[in-house]
């Protein structure tokens, strides 16, 4: 049989491999994590994996990554949008406004710390808009971001870089709900 780039002779053998891969790293963080802590250890084996092993060669090992990824991350965004849904609040859009205020100052200052930091680490404005895409909504609009600006070569960092956030925002939440409830 004819085989690709990354050695295997077919691409259900290529998503059977990129799937072992994933169990793996899922029953690895399900052993070793403490109790309900499985999804954060998943994610810091994932992140530890994907930047250790560096682009061509967790592309070697996991060939189909991508191509199970992408799909899955339109179902990710169909149901995040389905989640959001819903209409006007009982009591009116007036409901609204304190959340849209926050929301302003936070996107505000995120926006201002961006610019003065990429400006003093100097970095280009493109790193820096999917930069932003990762810390305000994730790995996935990162990454999708990155690849229709044409930049190619952002969309991995943008990945890991969301994810990292994401790993790194799910400890600091279970954390914060764990000195809550001692507060009790």
């Amino acid at each position: 049989a004819e085989q690709d780039e990354s050695g295997v002779a077919s691409p259900w053998l290529a998503a059977a491999r990129t799937l072992l891969v994933a169990i793996a790293i899922a029953a690895l963080a399900q052993v070793s994590s403490p109790p309900g802590y499985a999804l954060l250890g998943s994610t810091v084996l994932t992140v530890g994996f994907a930047t250790s092993l560096g682009a061509r060669s967790a592309a070697r090992l996991c060939p189909s990554g991508e191509a199970l990824g992408w799909p899955l991350l339109y179902v990710y965004f169909a149901s995040a949008g389905f989640a959001a849904g819903g209409g006007a609040p009982p009591g009116g859009l007036a409901t609204y406004g304190p959340l849209l205020l926050f929301g302003a100052a936070l996107y505000g200052t995120h926006f201002l710390v961006l610019l003065v930091g990429g400006r003093i680490a100097g970095l280009r404005r493109s790193e820096l808009m999917i930069a932003s895409s990762a810390n305000i909504g994730g790995p996935a609009t990162a990454s999708s971001l990155a690849l229709a600006k044409g930049y190619p070569e952002l969309s991995r960092p943008g990945l890991l870089v969301g994810t990292l956030g994401n790993a790194i925002g799910t400890a600091l939440g279970l954390l914060a709900y764990q000195v809550m409830r001692l507060m009790q």
